[in-house]
Parts: structure tokens; sequence; C-alpha cells
């Protein structure tokens, strides 16, 4: 059984990693490689800056250390963050 936290924070993960890569947030499976989306470095930096935003010291090489959706949402699980609340999601069409 998932706490709230932890679905509080992969979907504020799962919006940002959609909007950057301009898709449906439900698109992405959990256990996907971010390769298999085609984040290439730019996106990394714009996820990382994204990031940084919400949460200060992200560390820069934490999309090359966590490969996919679920491995960022147990990183998150090991320090003290709080998800700030989901931005309006932009359905894509």
């Amino acid at each position: 059984e998932r706490n709230d936290s932890a679905e509080h924070t992969e979907q504020f993960l799962r919006t940002i990693i959609a909007e950057t890569l301009k898709c449906n947030p439900e698109d992405l499976d959990i256990n996907a490689p971010f390769e298999q989306y085609g984040i290439d470095s730019l996106m990394i930096s714009e996820l990382n800056e994204r990031l940084g935003k919400a949460i200060p010291d992200v560390p820069k090489t934490l999309f090359f250390e966590c490969h996919n959706l679920k491995e960022l949402v147990a990183y998150f699980a090991t320090i003290p963050f709080s998800a700030p609340a989901a931005p309006e999601q932009h359905t894509m069409h």
C-alpha cells in the first residue's frame, strides 16, 4: 500500500516530466526507462531547472542515477521533501 505522500510525489514528477516531453502524464509508465521516452541532456537540464525551483538542492545527476519514474519517486521518499501541489494539467490532444 503506497502512502499519499508517495502518490503526491509521483503525480508531481509525472506532471513535470510529461510537460517536458509534451505528452500526457498518464502515458508515462512508472517502470519504463527514461531513454524510452527520448529524454536527452537538454531535457534533463530543463527537468533539473524545473525541479530545482520546487525542491532546493536537487542533484544535477539525478536523471542519470534514477532510470525511471519509480526510482525517482523512491529517491524523493528518502529525503525530507514535500511535493508542491501539481500544476494544472494541460491535456495534450
